[in-house]
């Protein structure tokens, strides 16, 4: 019997040390990610900046041109304690031109992030109002359909936050001047104003709306802390009665 009760001792401790040493390591990795979010984005629904003859001036429209390299399918970027990484995939290839661009931009009330890719060149900004912190040398990488780009982490802010990007290509190197196209993720966030375009019927003879917003947003982080905080609590409070 005091075998028994011997080896059931030593076994409950394992358990304990286990549990313990998982509580850690969960509680780790919540503080080591503090935000991560991806912005998925439908193919083809650029916006051409073009000359319209109707007033002899240049207006904005949904493209009908094709141009992968700009055309944007997931948005994204992952904020820790010491990185803070942005993502930009397109449906082709980051193509390094002085008439293209990639752009993102992050900003909250305490701390922001902002950069540019062009013609191989990355320049970028992230600071933070709070501790007036900042990086001003952003790391970039490239793997065919994706532009990586990583800061020295700011933090991620909770006020007036806001997460945008485009890509553009530009005949004249600015997407408002002259003959341009651009994809803006979310579509939502574009600036401009476009001509009217008479809706399409579908084969049901319902009106299609060619400036519906296309983008898909999901936040992973908040969901994924909440279940690793209520696992921590759950293991504590398991070694906590464990003891009675």
């Amino acid at each position: 019997m005091k075998l028994n009760s011997l080896s059931i001792g030593i076994k409950m401790k394992k358990i304990k040390i286990f549990v313990i040493i998982s509580t850690i390591m969960l509680l780790l990795l919540i503080n080591n990610v503090v935000a991560n979010e991806n912005i998925s984005d439908l193919t083809g629904d650029l916006f051409n900046h073009y000359l319209d003859q109707d007033i002899n001036d240049y207006a904005w429209k949904m493209a009908t041109d094709e141009i992968p390299n700009i055309d944007i399918i997931k948005l994204s970027f992952t904020i820790t304690d010491n990185i803070t990484t942005f993502s930009i995939k397109v449906n082709g290839e980051i193509e390094n031109s002085k008439y293209i661009s990639y752009f993102i931009s992050y900003t909250s009330t305490e701390s922001n992030y902002i950069c540019t890719y062009r013609d191989g060149i990355i320049s970028g900004n992230a600071s933070n109002t709070e501790s007036i912190s900042e990086d001003n040398e952003p790391e970039f990488s490239i793997s065919n359909d994706t532009l990586i780009v990583k800061f020295e982490s700011m933090g991620q802010g909770i006020d007036n936050v806001k997460f945008y990007g485009y890509a553009s290509y530009s005949l004249e190197e600015e997407i408002d001047v002259g003959q341009s196209w651009v994809d803006y993720v979310p579509d939502s966030d574009f600036p401009y104003d476009i001509v009217e375009i008479e809706p399409n019927n579908d084969s049901n003879g319902n009106e299609t709306d060619s400036n519906q917003d296309n983008s898909d947003t999901s936040s992973k982080t908040p969901s994924f802390e909440l279940l690793s905080i209520i696992i921590a609590l759950f293991f504590v409070f398991f070694i906590f009665r464990s003891k009675k």
